[in-house]
């Protein structure tokens, strides 16, 4: 059966004839206000106001903004006219309420008409708290403007189905695009207005928007005869992927910004210039040149960031120019030399070698800016760029002006980074991008997907087919762990997901012989050598969760060993790893068969090894003698041995090994406490073993690889003089707090002992065993015997028994040691 548009009216009873429901497909949250109700009976054209008192109440605790004051008969007539035609001769209650619920919802009863509507379509949500730049009053009128056309076309439509209902709708906005646009600002920002929308509606006005591109009007170049309809096309097509690219990465950026194209031939004009709401792009320079997309990107970035920063209203004119200038410059300097810069400079009619580059190019890319401004800002970012006070001082003496102040400029320089650090800070609450980071319904594989599709939830967000597009994406996902540097724990988080995405989608790339594979890995290295390594450190440093920092440190450890590549190397790398791995591990880096093992082993390289032994160590079940991957991990363990040595390279920060350490490991005490039979492993391997893991914790230039090595320590699964002075080592390193990890990782190593000497512990040699946990228990370190005691109060509830918490307390709890590891083997 087809759905309704008017579904709800068409139940069973003689209720269904009693009225009909039109309700707008979308829900608003609520809001710390009072419902009002007006109302307007059928021989009176003008609405009163019920609750009266409630108004006056919510002014009186100043709650009420400018916009709930004008909430009048004027207003509301003014909204409800176009289905005013409808109620002219009824009774109308209209009742504006908090509580979370349907943005418009229309009863059509006999008696009389009552429309229910929420406060988020009258005034902006954040409004009852504050009045936010970042919240714009005019596009939420339009929009509530869009939403009673909607229940217009409704009631003229009533019993239309409901897809073919919704192409009505557009064709009616496509006549009004500012009612589209509106549409799109509001319901693309969830966390901002509070209004959700369905996803299938704003799907549709989406591709609608994607199809028609309401924004951009080409009638003035179309009609000049130098201009072909294809080329003018193109350049259209190309100006909407970049305004959607700033919409999905700037929750600033308005939909309801429009674009002009023009073909003008006088010389003087600028190719990019903005006039109140309208960026104009004059495409004459652009015709006929091959390679124009690099300068018409880096104009219209600058335009449309000025734009945004003025929208948001947190800074003065000058600020909000410079700030866009250094945007604009470093995506120039982030250009491919040879080509995309060389188009740059031809465009703008520069030398090949000029020693005033970047005053014509600026001047050239930004709307065409006064010179004074744009040596001004050259001087500000010369002066940033000075590490010492006496080369500061030396660069003001220089000054062509001298008029400026060390004072003044450090002055302006923090206002342009406090502006630059808003921005961050509003697309950390509400950007689309970064809630994609932080959302935990979006994996790895759904962020490797975005990069290689460009679509995220069914919608395409990002042309990625469009290389400066892709690689404005690529920045982004790289740089945004700095948008949590104060939250080290969403920081893992993030790095993780980010490095993970990065390595399926290049892996995809070359498994998938796509052409643009060389391109991708070289930019990503480039990007990953200059930025990444600031937090790599430190977040180990804050988070304790050694699981956590291990899958971390495998995924970062490869993808920055392989931006130190060369161009043959990163060749070399892409014919022995991804190319010649099952399909499967590629697009989510999950080993799943018996031949994935051997896969892997056998492409394994020195500088892969650190993520491929983590990809083993994921799914090695460490005292299992049935598991089928555990024994053919076991099987590779004199080439893991030997990749492990071969992989330990200190001088050049390459300790993938430390990774393989942890299967070799737990291979050792498996094959000591009789869980693997297939294996025979000689004592001189087993010293190597040794003698490796401890090449690590004494590796106190990078503590990370202390990490990996002590959590390979405790899976030796031996108590001894040994893996204390290992444990030594490592809280002497942890240093009583600033190196939480490595007191994280001894807690962990103990729990795995504690379980494992537990379990292997023989008939006959209860003497052993309780020398061994009290070794542990009455240790000279109160990191480890603090540990001990709370695992084996969680070991006694886990298994049963009662009264832990008395036994614990006292020196010999050798009773409890026993009935435990009884319990634990059965």
């Amino acid at each position: 059966m087809s759905k309704r548009i008017l579904s709800s009216g068409q139940k069973n009873t003689t209720h269904m004839k009693s009225h009909r429901l039109i309700t707008y497909p979308a829900i608003a949250d609520s809001v710390d206000l009072p419902d009002f109700i007006f109302h307007k009976s059928s021989d009176r054209d003008a609405f009163i106001l019920l609750t009266g008192a409630e108004q006056k109440l919510l002014f009186e605790q100043k709650k009420a903004t400018n916009r709930a004051m004008e909430l009048d008969n004027r207003r509301l007539m003014t909204l409800l006219s176009p289905i005013w035609a409808k109620f002219t001769n009824s009774d109308v209650t209209l009742h504006i309420i908090s509580e979370r619920g349907a943005v418009l919802k229309i009863k059509q009863f006999r008696t009389g008409i009552v429309i229910q509507a929420h406060w988020n379509l009258f005034q902006p949500y954040f409004y009852q708290i504050k009045n936010l730049p970042i919240a714009h009053s005019e596009i939420l009128d339009v929009f509530a403007r869009a939403v009673f056309n909607y229940a217009a076309l409704a009631m003229k439509h009533d019993g239309m189905e409901k897809s073919e209902f919704r192409n009505v709708v557009i064709d009616a906005y496509i006549l009004q695009p500012e009612l589209l646009l509106a549409s799109l600002d509001i319901l693309n920002k969830p966390n901002i207005y509070h209004i959700h929308s369905t996803r299938i509606w704003l799907t549709k006005i989406s591709e609608a928007n994607d199809k028609h591109r309401l924004q951009i009007d080409v009638s003035a170049a179309a009609a000049n005869p130098l201009v072909s309809l294809g080329f003018l096309k193109e350049v259209a097509v190309f100006i909407h992927k970049v305004a959607k690219n700033y919409a999905f990465r700037y929750v600033d950026y308005l939909w309801t910004q429009q674009y002009s194209i023009t073909c003008d031939t006088r010389p003087e004009l600028n190719m990019v210039t903005r006039e109140g709401n309208v960026i104009s792009i004059n495409i004459y320079p652009l015709l006929n040149k091959t390679n124009w997309k690099p300068m018409l990107y880096l104009s219209l970035g600058y335009a449309i960031m000025l734009a945004l920063l003025e929208a948001s209203g947190g800074e003065d004119e000058k600020i909000n120019v410079y700030l866009s200038m250094m945007k604009t410059w470093n995506r120039y300097l982030s250009f491919d030399e040879s080509m995309e810069q060389q188009c740059v400079r031809e465009i703008c009619r520069l030398p090949s070698s000029s020693e005033v580059e970047s005053r014509v190019l600026l001047k050239c890319m930004t709307c065409g800016e006064n010179m004074e401004l744009i040596d001004e800002f050259i001087r500000l970012i010369d002066y940033s760029a000075q590490e010492t006070i006496e080369d500061k001082l030396k660069l003001l003496k220089e000054a062509r002006s001298g008029n400026e102040t060390g004072a003044q400029y450090e002055q302006l320089w923090d206002r342009v980074r406090n502006l630059n650090a808003g921005l961050v800070k509003n697309n950390i609450n509400y950007s689309k991008f970064i809630e994609v980071l932080r959302n935990d319904n979006i994996d790895y594989i759904q962020l490797a997907d975005l990069l290689r599709t460009g679509r995220l939830e069914n919608r395409c967000v990002v042309d990625v087919s469009e290389w400066l597009l892709l690689r404005t994406l690529l920045y982004d996902l790289i740089s945004s762990t700095k948008v949590f540097s104060n939250d080290y724990k969403m920081l893992l988080k993030v790095l993780t997901k980010v490095n993970k995405s990065l390595i399926v989608y290049v892996w995809t790339l070359v498994f998938d012989n796509d052409m643009r594979h060389e391109r991708v890995n070289t930019y990503i290295a480039r990007l990953l050598n200059d930025i990444f390594v600031f937090n790599r450190v430190k977040i180990y440093e804050i988070v304790s969760d050694p699981a956590e920092c291990l899958e971390t440190e495998a995924v970062t450890g490869y993808l920055l060993n392989w931006a130190g590549l060369s161009q043959d190397e990163l060749r070399s790398i892409r014919n022995k790893v991804p190319f010649n791995l099952p399909r499967n591990i590629v697009p989510c880096l999950n080993i799943r068969t018996a031949g994935d093992v051997d896969h892997l082993v056998r492409v394994m390289t020195i500088r892969s090894s650190g993520i491929i032994g983590f990809c083993l160590h994921k799914v090695y079940q460490w005292g299992s003698m049935q598991d089928e991957l555990t024994g053919k991990i076991r099987s590779h363990f004199p080439e893991l041995l030997q990749k492990a040595q071969d992989a330990m390279h200190p001088r050049k920060i390459i300790m993938g090994g430390a990774m393989l350490l942890l299967v070799l490991a737990q291979t050792i005490s498996d094959q000591r406490d009789g869980f693997a039979q297939n294996v025979a492993i000689k004592e001189e391997d087993r010293q190597i073993v040794l003698n490796l893991i401890k090449q690590c914790i004494d590796w106190d230039q990078r503590h990370y690889i202390m990490m990996v090595g002590g959590i390979a320590a405790g899976y030796l699964g031996i108590i001894d003089g040994w893996i204390l002075r290992q444990f030594d080592i490592l809280l002497g390193r942890y240093g009583g707090g600033d190196r939480v990890v490595l007191r994280s990782v001894v807690q962990f190593d103990v729990e795995n002992l504690i379980q494992r000497t537990l379990i292997t512990a023989k008939e006959g040699k209860e003497s052993e065993l309780l020398k061994k946990i009290q070794l542990l228990r009455l240790g000279v370190d109160p990191v480890i015997s603090d540990q001990v005691n709370k695992f084996f109060g969680t070991l006694a509830c886990r298994y049963g028994i009662s009264a832990a918490e008395v036994a614990l307390k006292k020196k010999d709890i050798g009773e409890l040691i026993l009935e435990l590891s009884r319990r634990m083997k059965a």
